[in-house]
This record gives C-alpha cells, sequence and structure tokens, in this order.
C-alpha cells in the first residue's frame, strides 16, 4: 500500500531532478513508509524523460507530459495520478533529508493534520548576496520555524517546494486554482496561499513539520538586484490577483491604487535614508518593499482601466 505520492513538476531541469530522486532514495530506510514519485513533465524539451528511465527499475516511479504549461496545471495532473493517502509536492531542484518523508508521517499522525509544510532551507549556488535581507529569503522558498512542529496559524505560510496534503482534502475544497501559480518567467505564486484559506474555511489543521527538512537550490542567476525586484513586484501582483480575481473579497477601488502608490513612494524615501546611513540591507529592505507595492498598484491600475473600458463598451 502507498502511503506518499510525491509529485515533482518539473521545466527543463533533468540535471536537478536526477539530483532530487537521488536524495528521495537515498533516505533512512528503516521504518520509511511506502511511496511513489510522479514526474510531471510540463512541456520540457530538453532529457526530463531519460531521467525517468534511468530511475524506473529503481523504484515505483510514474512520468506524465502535460503539455499545458503552468504549476498549477502540472499539480492538478499529478493529483490526478496519485494513489497514496498523503500527497506530497516538492520542486525539482531541492534535496531532501535522509528522514523527510519519516518527519511527514509523524507530523501528520501527532497533530491530526490535514496540510503539512515542510522547512525549507536554502542552498546556494554561491556566495549569498549581503546586501539581501534575511526578512525576504521567503521569497527564495525558505520555511524556517524552529526545530519544533506545531500548528500554524494565519500569520505562517508554506512554500510550494516542499508541502504535504491529505489526498482526500481535494475532494472537499477542489484542486488547485489554475491561473494563480508560476507560468514561465511569471513569478505569480497563490495557489498555496489561495489553496490554505479553503483548507482552514474547512477548520483543519494546517502544521509546521521541522523534520520533513528540505534544502531548496538557489540559482546563481537569482542572486541578482533585477532577480531581488522582479520577485518582490511578483509577489504583489500575486496579493493582488488572488484578492480581487479570485477571492473576490473587494471591489476594485481607484483609492487602494493610490494608497499602494503612496506606500510605494514612502518606501523609495525611505530606502534613500538608510543608503545615505550606509545601512545597505535596511535600505534593500525597503527597495524589495517598494516594488512589492508598485507590483500592487500597478496591477490594480491595469485592472481598473479594464472595468473602465468594459463599461465604456456597454454605453455604445
Amino acid at each position: 500500500m502507498i502511503t506518499f505520492s510525491i509529485i515533482i513538476p518539473t521545466y527543463n531541469r533533468a540535471r536537478y531532478l536526477e539530483d532530487a530522486i537521488k536524495s528521495i532514495l537515498e533516505q533512512d530506510r528503516e521504518n520509511l513508509p511506502h511511496y511513489e514519485i510522479i514526474i510531471v513533465d510540463n512541456a520540457s524539451f530538453d532529457n526530463t524523460k531519460e531521467v525517468f528511465y534511468k530511475f524506473k527499475d529503481k523504484c515505483k516511479i510514474l512520468y506524465k507530459f502535460e503539455k499545458k504549461i503552468g504549476l498549477d496545471i502540472a499539480r492538478n495532473a499529478g493529483i490526478s495520478l496519485a494513489s497514496g493517502e498523503f500527497i506530497v509536492f516538492i520542486d525539482d531542484d531541492v534535496i531532501v533529508s535522509k528522514n523527510w518523508l519519516k518527519g511527514y508521517l509523524n507530523t501528520f499522525n501527532t497533530y491530526k493534520a490535514m496540510c503539512v509544510g515542510g522547512r525549507t532551507l536554502l542552498q546556494w549556488e554561491g556566495k549569498r548576496p549581503e546586501w539581501l535581507p534575511k526578512e525576504k529569503e521567503g521569497y527564495y522558498s525558505k520555511i524556517d520555524y524552529g526545530d519544533r512542529d506545531f500548528i500554524m496559524e494565519k500569520i505562517h505560510y508554506i512554500v510550494g517546494a516542499n508541502f504535504a496534503v491529505r489526498k482526500i482534502i481535494f475532494k472537499e475544497v477542489g484542486l488547485f486554482h489554475e491561473g494563480i501559480g508560476r507560468i514561465g518567467k511569471k513569478f505569480i505564486s497563490g495557489e498555496e496561499i489561495e489553496f490554505m484559506e479553503r483548507i482552514r474555511e474547512k477548520n483543519y489543521r494546517i502544521c509546521y513539520s521541522a523534520s520533513a527538512l528540505v534544502y531548496h537550490r538557489v540559482h546563481s542567476e537569482r542572486f541578482s538586484l533585477k532577480f531581488y525586484l522582479k520577485r518582490n513586484c511578483w509577489a504583489g501582483i500575486t496579493s493582488i490577483v488572488v484578492d480581487y480575481k479570485i477571492k473576490k473579497i473587494r471591489a476594485i477601488c481607484a483609492k487602494d491604487m493610490l494608497y499602494y502608490f503612496k506606500i510605494f513612494f514612502i518606501n523609495i524615501i525611505l530606502s534613500i535614508k538608510e543608503f545615505l546611513n550606509l545601512k545597505i540591507v535596511n535600505a534593500f529592505n525597503y527597495i524589495g518593499e517598494a516594488s512589492k507595492y508598485f507590483g500592487k498598484g500597478f496591477y490594480l491600475f491595469a485592472l481598473y482601466i479594464k472595468l473602465i473600458c468594459k463599461k465604456y463598451k456597454k454605453l455604445f
């Protein structure tokens, strides 16, 4: 009987995918729960399928080619193949720890949780940028709430690089909402947030597991200021997409848009002050916040213009 279905969406990362699967196979085998690996090839054009063939005689491993690009689409495709009681989602560039699955199983059983976020530490491919604020490491998929498991509150979050759910939850709350997950180079990343909120609405527990540990690679191209600003900006856009388009918790309002641009300018001013005081890390933290609120304001402005155009068309 399969206890865990491990779903790995991947796109043109055969080399990293192979390392991820190797680390899964190298877990401590004592009392290791039974598992299957599901590779969801999201329209790769590298040698991803060869990685599947390399491991197909070493473990239970499935392969699905999903031509429609999108992280949430790939995850949903993987769920359709899963036979485990629990489903774990990881990125294709993580390295799992020796007691990773056992950590998940222990947390699920101890807390009767419906969803568990595993501890995710960063593995830098080179020297970590000195200017990067620690508060912003979550945008690189870090989650570290310490060495103890606990029931997560709304202030806590999981990361898509390493989390698990009971399979039965999808019958109650549905699959991942398509259109708010990463697509290509668009860093929309709201599917886990929105999915967690649907679980909470049913009053189920979401927990943190310290021992379900993985190491997530931070690739050298993500060391740049350009990526940092882009990632913060998309975080702002994601919040607007989730609040206004998916949850529809508020009407599109010009007042909100002006507020976001106001916060943007405040953070720019604060960053300049910190630069002048030679507090570089603090300055980049404010720059990141400015980029996030610019993303919020700009995307809301685009929605507002679209709404006005629709109303204008109805008049003629």
